[in-house]
């Protein structure tokens, strides 16, 4: 969230504020169903933006996130990173698949071997998978892109294009 100058004032950034702030291009599902909506999502480290998350929605239910990470600078306090395991476990939390309570979680993910297509080149992944659900990460640029959903929507979901901030 962005602050006024007045300290009680707070605003939700639109996402070409945040693309914007990112700088870089962000992970987006190349075909998405025309009834899914999408929210921006936003992960800072001491007031850097580090990663953008692309939440997919239908009809009201979470069934998709991508997330487009970068490192952050190496004079930061806290060095934080993503991974494919964190990302699966907040999505089954976030989309009531799972119990968010971590002292109740038995999560015992399994792996296997997905595809993931950014801009049209197919790169071959280990995945993490859990309760019908699939999360998975590859190298982009400095960072990362990140994804999680479900198994059955895996072959949309995975199908990647990089936008640049000029097109939010």
């Amino acid at each position: 969230m962005f602050r006024s100058n007045d300290r009680r004032e707070f605003r939700i950034p639109t996402p070409r504020e945040l693309a914007e702030e990112y700088g870089e291009p962000i992970a987006e599902v190349r075909d998405a169903p025309a009834q899914w909506l999408t929210l921006f999502g936003q992960q800072r480290s001491d007031g850097f933006l580090r990663c953008l998350d692309l939440n997919y929605h239908a009809d009201r239910e979470l069934v998709a996130v991508v997330q487009t990470s970068r490192p952050v600078p190496e004079s930061h306090y806290l060095q934080v990173s993503s991974s494919a395991e964190a990302e699966l476990r907040v999505f089954l939390s976030n989309s009531g698949r799972r119990d968010p309570d971590p002292f109740r979680d038995t999560f015992t993910p399994g792996h296997r071997s997905v595809d993931i297509s950014v801009a049209g080149a197919v790169t071959t992944v280990e995945a993490i998978t859990s309760d019908g659900c699939v999360g998975a990460q590859i190298p982009c640029g400095s960072g990362f892109l990140t994804i999680a959903t479900t198994d059955a929507l895996w072959p949309v979901v995975a199908d990647l294009v990089l936008r640049p901030p000029t097109d939010y």
